[in-house]
């Protein structure tokens, strides 16, 4: 009997193949959809967290609120920063875009004044993972010396930088002692960094600093560390929670801001994913009732010779299943390989390593029995129809 069900299915998908495949497209589109932005969200998601927890969980970030009239952290709130309870070491850093040439080519990078303290740089290396993989480290006595990020030696220019070579930063040349190893994103690798002092030279800021990076004491919360600081700052400026000048942030608290910004973004190409199976659900629909029209004087005779009302319901429920089911397989394995096409371009193209596909059991599980509900969903309809048709009906309709 099952046997039977699937022949006439499988010959009447055969019989209405153009119509069949044109409705098994919507499904494609939207399960692909669905599958490509889960996985690369839950991919990015992933690496960033990772990344969180690298750097450690007793870390805090001081930056300066981005409006109009803030005010830049100076040398002075790196002093009162040291002086609260709970805060182990705490370093600022200078970070602006600078023009950078070589070889007669022009090209901007991202200048960072790095302290070279044995306390500051071991905490700046423990925030960004900092690595050499060329030549040698900056070190206190340096003066036109400069490190260059891996993107900064090797794809920014035309020529490839070495150890050695000479590049020119915003009029001063300097010789690169070492290369910085790949952070996994292009911003970060497109980096060169020199002595602090010598960034405050070259760019005519003596007190400025742009970020600043505390480490906590063993046994202190980071939070509550986070509010003492937050506190400090705001008896020095006296300002109130609507006029923060400052974003005091724990490690924690800029995982949990960027994942709550995926989300969002998430939850928004989702609902446009769904809004396309939904389309792909009415196209499944209007196939059935089309079908159902069709088979008009095939219902008739199947009743005549004994189908039951739940003979006829099944037929047609399996029918809009198979339909759903093919595109949602085909659908997710056109997904998988967007999603790791973008993977790749992204690595090429902007040399990161937070975009990358994650993929899990459950998500292709879940997409398939997803596939097979809307099927089911879109072809209930009409299968109800088709199984309360009496013989006579059914076969005066047709002829």
């Amino acid at each position: 009997m099952i046997l039977d069900y699937f022949n006439i299915i499988l010959n009447d998908l055969k019989h209405k193949r153009l119509r069949s495949w044109l409705t098994i497209i919507g499904i494609i589109i939207s399960i692909a959809s669905i599958v490509s932005l889960i996985s690369l969200a839950q991919g990015f998601k992933a690496g960033v967290n990772k990344q969180f927890e690298n750097m450690g969980s007793d870390k805090i970030t001081i930056a300066p609120k981005i409006f109009v009239g803030s005010s830049p952290l100076t040398k002075i709130d790196l002093e009162k920063v040291k002086q609260v309870n709970g805060v182990k070491s705490a370093s600022g850093i200078i970070y602006k875009i600078a023009p950078l040439t070589f070889s007669n080519q022009r090209k901007y990078a991202y200048l960072t004044g790095l302290p070279l303290d044995k306390e500051s740089k071991e905490l700046f290396e423990s925030m960004k993972s900092f690595k050499i993989v060329e030549g040698r480290d900056l070190k206190p006595g340096d003066k036109y010396k400069i490190l260059l990020g891996s993107y900064a030696a090797d794809g920014l220019f035309d020529k490839r930088i070495k150890v050695g070579d000479s590049v020119t930063l915003l009029g001063k040349k300097f010789r690169v002692v070492g290369i910085v190893g790949s952070f996994g994103d292009r911003e970060d690798d497109s980096a060169v960094y020199v002595p602090v002092t010598i960034a405050r030279n070259l760019l005519n800021e003596p007190n400025a600093e742009d970020l600043i990076f505390v480490q906590v004491d063993k046994g202190s919360e980071p939070e509550v560390v986070a509010k003492s600081i937050e506190k400090k700052l705001d008896n020095l400026y006296g300002v109130t929670d609507k006029t923060e000048p400052f974003l005091v942030l724990t490690n924690e608290d800029l995982s949990k801001r960027i994942n709550d910004l995926l989300i969002v973004v998430q939850v928004i190409f989702l609902g446009i994913a769904f809004i396309s199976i939904l389309v792909g659900g009415v196209g499944i629909t209007t196939t059935m009732y089309t079908s159902v029209v069709e088979k008009t004087k095939e219902i008739g005779i199947m009743k005549a010779v004994g189908a039951r009302n739940s003979d006829i319901l099944a037929i047609f429920l399996a029918e809009s299943s198979l339909i759903s089911l093919i595109g949602g397989i085909i659908g997710l394995g056109i997904g998988v390989v967007l999603a790791k096409l973008v993977q790749i371009i992204s690595v090429r193209a902007m040399a990161t390593s937070l975009i990358q596909v994650y993929l899990t059991w459950q998500l292709l599980l879940g997409v398939l029995v997803f596939s097979l509900f809307i099927g089911l969903l879109s072809g209930l309809s009409p299968a109800i129809k088709a199984s309360k048709m009496t013989p006579v009906k059914a076969l005066r309709f047709s002829m």
